[in-house]
């Protein structure tokens, strides 16, 4: 009787050490998962602000004045594939200004005249961000007599859509991977759990006590531990949103605060079923019911 006392008690410390362990593995991996279904969640909007924020460059003529540029202003923000926010002018004594700046006072030495001329910069609306819409632009912003030229890069618009087919392939296929191996460990947890108790349960069982006794203390725990799982998880993906938004201020407008909750409340109920059902397999495979 002692002897298995003392091993009951043992049991106890490496119970709590494998519980403490698995809840914060399980923790990481409910955070990964909440990731990767925010992202699938998102995939359109990411695409979006990395569309919207390609610039397109309009060159003004040399001898275009103040007047000029106000002029092809309204015309850029009358055009409906341009979004009026991200125009942004540059006039040529600025842009020399800039240049000394990163490169240095003596870069234009001897150059004579500012060779810089009025620019301005924009993006284009995500629905108007393709080869055949940019080229329509350019063509249509050309005709402006105070216009010299406008310069897109419009190579890779189209792969982004590709790559994202893609990279959402790859996320699936690893959130697959996450989740068995979240299954694994958390069932290993339980087992674990279980095993420390089996003293009890077997005192328990020999005085007669209801099955359904002995496996509401279990079931209590496992509720618990899904619940701190899912906390945890859900405080980490909410700092990793906040980190985001503080390095991508522009990723604010593409974000969605309502799928961030309810990939919140998926992390829950995920973690709710796998710690119950696995509670529920793992007892009734020790118990034989």
């Amino acid at each position: 009787m002692q002897s298995n006392v003392a091993k009951s008690l043992g049991n106890i410390g490496s119970e709590w050490t494998g519980v403490l362990l698995t809840l914060i593995s399980s923790s990481l991996f409910l955070w990964v998962i909440g990731i990767l279904l925010l992202f699938w969640l998102h995939d359109d909007n990411i695409v979006n602000f990395f569309k919207e924020n390609t610039n397109i460059v309009v060159e003004l003529t040399s001898n275009s004045t103040r007047t000029d540029a106000d002029k092809v202003e309204n015309v850029l923000r009358a055009h409906t594939f341009i979004r009026p926010k991200s125009i942004v002018f540059i006039p040529k004594n600025e842009a020399m200004n800039i240049m000394k700046s990163d490169l240095g006072a003596d870069i234009l030495e001897g150059v004579g005249s500012n060779p810089f001329r009025d620019i301005f910069i924009f993006n284009v609306k995500a629905k108007f961000s393709s080869k055949g819409k940019i080229g329509q632009l350019i063509q249509d912003l050309k005709r402006q007599s105070k216009v010299e030229d406008v310069y897109a890069q419009t190579e890779y618009l189209e792969y982004w859509d590709i790559w994202k087919h893609r990279i959402n392939r790859m996320l699936s296929i690893f959130g697959m991977v996450l989740m068995i191996l979240a299954i694994g460990l958390i069932f290993n947890m339980l087992r674990l759990m279980i095993d420390a108790k089996s003293y009890s349960i077997h005192l328990l069982q020999l005085v007669g006590a209801s099955w359904s006794f002995i496996r509401l203390p279990f079931y209590r725990k496992s509720f618990k531990y899904a619940v701190g799982s899912a906390s945890v998880a859900s405080i980490l993906l909410g700092l990793t949103v906040v980190g985001v938004l503080l390095y991508l201020p522009g990723m604010a407008e593409y974000f969605n605060m309502k799928y961030v909750i309810l990939t919140m409340i998926f992390l829950l109920l995920f973690s709710l079923v796998l710690f119950l059902s696995g509670t529920f397999v793992v007892l009734r495979k020790f118990l034989g019911h």
